[in-house]
Formats: structure tokens, sequence, C-alpha cells
């Protein structure tokens, strides 16, 4: 069986240049501390995300007799808990998962003293072949005796290696790359297990019928969460870099919850719908928008599921409610992660 270093990264030759992938939504998402409405933005693109690959990692461990036993992975009582929890390596804090994902569980990374993110700490599910765009590797020094690359795109370079047989991690840099000394310094200090039940501000009381939640975000900043029909479930799970095959994504409802741009209708009571996009809003308490876009779904469903949303406090995370307890049952994935 080949090994991770002779496989990693090999080339669809097939796979059409994309428009968007996921990694684009997640990071344009994510950079919200420098684009405030950019959570909103980048959830929404997922209507017109292209997901494609033109590297991929492959399934299989990369150890070798000499190396030490890797860690143990246990699957989770709940599809929407998260994989890792927070640590400290270093000057650097690693904050508990915010976003959890059909193939990962991400959380910020900040220097000690700082609320501003540097990189982002990715930690894919094992078995998860994980698909980047337009990144090269060069060979690292192995990461507690397991292999490692650096990945480099343009300026940006972060640190991907296994940190249990058959699982991967990525540090995904910020807007300045982190030295690679500090990059290894955060991955050596890496261990799974422990992660909490994703909590969101949102409380959603009807989902159109077929539709299953497959990702999550929460922030103080903002929060989000899309849906895409059953069928497109199998799919990305079927795919081993469980994401939806090149080609654009037809249905999918996004629900998002970000702080008002000034000049938006204040009124909690209204709820704007436009016909067209199937997109539905309407003012929060404390400086905060509610947000609904339907693609595939009639605008009838989307102003439903619209009128059918209360959301706790969303600069209060004591009062978030778990995933398993803020959806409709039947828009819930079941099984271990």
């Amino acid at each position: 069986m080949k090994q991770l270093s002779d496989l990693l990264w090999e080339a669809r030759a097939d796979a059409p240049p994309p428009r968007y992938d996921v990694d684009d939504v997640v990071v344009a998402g994510r950079r919200r501390k420098r684009r405030r409405q950019a959570t909103w933005v980048a959830a929404a693109a997922v209507v017109v995300a292209t997901v494609g690959v033109a590297l991929v990692v492959p399934r299989g461990s990369a150890v070798t007799p000499a190396l030490p036993a890797a860690p143990t992975v246990t699957p989770s009582t709940s599809y929407y808990t998260f994989s890792f929890r927070g640590f400290t390596a270093g000057n650097y804090v690693i904050a508990d998962p915010d976003t959890l994902m059909m193939d990962r569980s991400v959380a910020e990374v900040r220097t000690a003293g700082s609320s501003d993110t540097v990189a982002d700490l990715e930690a894919y599910l094992p078995g998860v072949q994980p698909a980047f765009k337009g990144w090269t590797r060069r060979e690292a020094e192995p990461i507690n005796g397991r292999k490692a690359f650096y990945l480099t795109r343009s300026s940006d370079e972060g640190l991907i290696w296994e940190y249990a047989d058959g699982a991967l991690a990525f540090l995904r840099p910020g807007a300045d790359p982190l030295p690679r000394a500090d990059l290894r310094k955060i991955a050596g200090s890496f261990r799974p297990g422990g992660g909490q039940i994703l909590r969101t501000p949102l409380k959603v009381g009807y989902v159109p019928a077929d539709y299953r939640l497959i990702t999550l975000r929460s922030s103080t900043d903002g929060s989000f969460a899309t849906f895409v029909p059953a069928a497109q479930v199998e799919t990305i799970l079927a795919s081993p870099s469980r994401m939806y095959p090149p080609g654009k994504v037809e249905k999918v409802i996004t629900i998002g919850v970000n702080k008002s741009i000034p000049g938006e209708d204040p009124a909690p009571e209204k709820l704007n719908c436009l016909v067209g996009p199937g997109r539905c809003e309407r003012a929060l308490t404390d400086g905060f928008r509610l947000r609904i876009l339907g693609q595939g779904p009639a605008v009838s469903e989307t102003e439903k599921l619209a009128r059918a949303i209360t959301a706790a406090d969303p600069a209060d995370p004591e009062k978030w409610i778990p995933a398993d307890e803020a959806f409709p049952t039947s828009a819930l994935l079941t099984g271990n992660r």
C-alpha cells in the first residue's frame, strides 16, 4: 500500500476549475474580524458554490512500524459534536471549535491576550480525504512521529499532518502566515477528543421536508446553518473528501444571524421577503439581524421557515441551544460522525 507521502496531493486532471470551493466559503466567512458582514455573505455564497478538487489527500495511515501508537479517536454520540476542544501552545490560544462541517471541526488560533485570529485549525474526521484547490506541498519533519507537509498557495503557507490513523489536521494561514516553528508547536500540542456539542443562538421550528442540516457555525460575531436535500447528503457522504462533486449546488437553504448594517429596518416584528431569490430577513435584538436565503424550495416555504425561527441572545453563548434541540428532528443527521 502506498504511503501518505507517495499519495498526498495526487492531481485530479478531470476536475474543472471551480469558481468557489467549500474552503473558499469557510475562509471568507471566518475572516469576519476584517469584514463584519462576511459571515452572511460567505454562507449565502454556498448557493452558487462550485465544489471541485484539484488535489486529493488519500485515505489510510502513514504509520510505519517505527512510529509511535496513534491517539484513539472516539466517535461522538451526536453528529453535531466537535472532534476536539481548545488548548494552548506556547504563545498561542486555540479556541474551542465554532464551525462544524460534514468533514471537519474548525477552531480559531489567536495569540495570547489578543482577539485577532491568526490561523484556523481544521481537524478532519478519520477516513476523510481532504480536497484542496491550488495548494502545493513540501515535506516537513514529522509531528509527534507522524507524516507532515507544508502547504503553500501564493504567499500563504500552512501545515497539514496526520494526528491519528487515517485522520488529518490542517493549520490554515490567516492574513499573514505563521513561522514554521510556531505551526509545528501548535500541531505538536493538538490532541483529539473532548469536544462539546455545538450550541447555536437559532431555534428553528420548521424546515422544508427532505432538507438536512450539514453545516453549523456559532459565534458572537455571527452564526449560520446550512441545509441541503437528503439526496445531496448521501452524495457528499459517498465522496472520499465529503464534498459535493464538481458542479453548481442547486438546492440549499442558509439561515444566518449577524450584526445589522447601519440603515437596515430595525423593527423586529417586520419580516421582509424578496420573491425572486427566496430571501427573507428581519431585525433581532441588540443590533443583530436574521437572514434566510433559500434556493430550491418554493418562496412560500422559505417564508414559512423564516416565521418559525426564534433566537436566543446572539451575544450571550450561555443562552444558546444545543444543536440537537435547536432544529426539527427530521432535519438532523444521525449516527456517529
